[in-house]
């Protein structure tokens, strides 16, 4: 089975790669040729006789234009060539503000219906929607998954986290809550955090700045690897649908 997650950004790809490889012992072989915007970042990983593309869309309006480019490559995947067609697809979005879950819905939507791509019911979230599309080979089927994080309020992967954290840890929790507070009043006149995502990304490393304080980390993404996401219970339940692509 060959499966393809799409991420918004370069911090959901890094936290997954290490969630996959952890829980499910995915293991990364290569950089992907699957690209939905130049040099943008994507890695193929393999276990036993099962593919997985993990890759970043560089932003939530180029989510759909990365469902289209692997609804292309299904159109016109190489007969006999196994490695081609892509059979599950995840969309990894944040749940933003800026574009509601139903416009994000209706956005994929549109560049199902472009590519003649039929679906059994309305597109929804949270759930396997089968496509079935015409191939070279003659029509075929593959699953579509959308997600939004935080699932139950606006924010991004960062949100989540935060969450995740302060569920399984209240003197953890207590710092995050004062850190979102300083947040959300330290720059008044918005000089600065003039964007809801910067102060989404403000705020996880104003936590972290105080958890990793004694370590030094040249990115974010070094972070995100320093802690072991694969204990925390809720994360393990909400991303349980990682399981089916092998």
């Amino acid at each position: 089975m060959n499966s393809l997650i799409l991420c918004e950004g370069k911090t959901d790809c890094i936290l997954l790669q290490y969630y996959l490889e952890k829980v499910y012992s995915w293991v990364r072989v290569e950089r992907s040729g699957f690209h939905v915007t130049n040099n943008s970042w994507s890695n193929l990983f393999k276990k036993n006789n099962d593919s997985l593309i993990i890759a970043e869309s560089k932003g939530c309006n180029r989510l759909p234009d990365g469902l289209a480019l692997a609804m292309t490559r299904n159109e016109n995947a190489a007969p006999g060539n196994i490695n081609d067609f892509l059979d599950r697809i995840i969309i990894f979005s944040d749940n933003d503000e800026e574009i509601t879950e139903a416009e994000m819905l209706q956005k994929l939507q549109i560049k199902i219906k472009a590519a003649k791509v039929s679906v059994s019911k309305p597109l929804e979230k949270g759930n396997w929607n089968q496509c079935d599309i015409q191939t070279i080979e003659g029509k075929k089927s593959f699953m579509l998954y959308v997600m939004f994080v935080p699932f139950e309020e606006n924010g991004a992967l960062e949100t989540y986290l935060l969450n995740c954290v302060g569920e399984k840890d209240e003197y953890d929790k207590s710092i995050i809550v004062r850190g979102n507070s300083f947040i959300e009043t330290v720059d008044p006149e918005k000089k600065y955090l003039n964007h809801r995502r910067t102060k989404t990304k403000a705020k996880f490393d104003v936590y972290f700045s105080v958890r990793t304080a004694v370590d030094q980390y040249s990115e974010r993404q070094d972070i995100l690897k320093s802690v072991e996401w694969e204990k925390y219970e809720n994360m393990r339940k909400d991303f349980s649908v990682f399981s089916d692509l092998g």
